[in-house]
């Protein structure tokens, strides 16, 4: 009997897991089994933001990331890849969409080919900061790229 109780709290468990919900199982007597299932909350989080939303602020080739029109504005790097870039994805792109006076490009990076050779990064997501053609600053990683545009705001 305990066997069979068994089987079937891992059939029931392995239903629930598999159809995107997680479950907690209570045994409340030898013969009764109840389960409570809970949404996953992972699989239902929706993007408000993506960065094709934003097709007027790519930046494709590396010659133009120093020559744009303005003389103060910030190149923010992304991979699609990067798992830092994506954690952070939505606060930056919802920052970006309401900026009224700083201006933001995004450049995919997908290798070293993608950077100008003038600007000194090695790593996404990276925010440089350019003023009359020349960086300015520079910001690399999560811990440094957020803060910066969190002052944007």
């Amino acid at each position: 009997m305990k066997k069979n109780k068994v089987l079937l709290i891992v059939i029931i468990g392995l239903m629930v897991f598999t159809s995107g919900c997680q479950a907690t199982i209570t045994t409340t007597s030898t013969t009764e089994v109840s389960i409570t299932t809970t949404q996953d909350l992972v699989s239902t989080t929706i993007d408000l933001y993506d960065y094709s939303d934003f097709s007027g602020l790519f930046l494709t080739d590396p010659e133009t990331q120093l020559s744009q029109v303005e003389d103060d504005y910030y190149l923010y790097f992304y991979g699609p890849g990067c798992t830092s870039c994506n954690t952070i994805k939505q606060e930056v792109l919802s920052i970006i969409n309401d900026l009224t006076s700083t201006k933001v490009y995004l450049v995919e990076t997908d290798a070293l080919e993608d950077i100008n050779e003038l600007i000194s990064i090695s790593h996404t997501p990276s925010l440089v900061h350019v003023v009359n053609h020349l960086v300015e600053s520079a910001y690399e990683g999560a811990a440094e790229v957020l803060p910066v545009f969190q002052i944007m705001e």
